[in-house]
């Protein structure tokens, strides 16, 4: 009987701009890139791990439901907040 094979997985990598800044006790991040993606932490850097990891996710669900990816453009950096490009890879079938 002949084995059905199984569609590769592979991987698309982007390159996502965080912000991050205070609040309050804590710290905000958000992606200028993925509207409405935001994560918070008890540091800058807890709050852009948490961010990477939701840009993952979003990422996902867009490529799964065949919708468009709006990874948009930074055109300016607010005042006050920390700028980071971190990678996000995200696994397609």
């Amino acid at each position: 009987m002949a084995q059905k094979l199984q569609p590769r997985a592979r991987e698309l990598a982007f390159e996502i701009v965080f912000f991050v800044e205070p609040d309050e006790d804590r710290y905000h991040a958000w992606s200028p890139m993925l509207p409405g993606l935001h994560a918070d932490g008890s540091t800058a850097r807890e709050a852009v791990e948490h961010a990477q990891e939701l840009a993952q996710l979003y990422l996902e669900v867009l490529i799964e439901d065949g919708d468009p990816i709006p990874v948009g453009i930074v055109e300016a950096v607010p005042p006050g907040v920390q700028v980071y490009k971190k990678p996000v890879t995200v696994s397609v079938r």
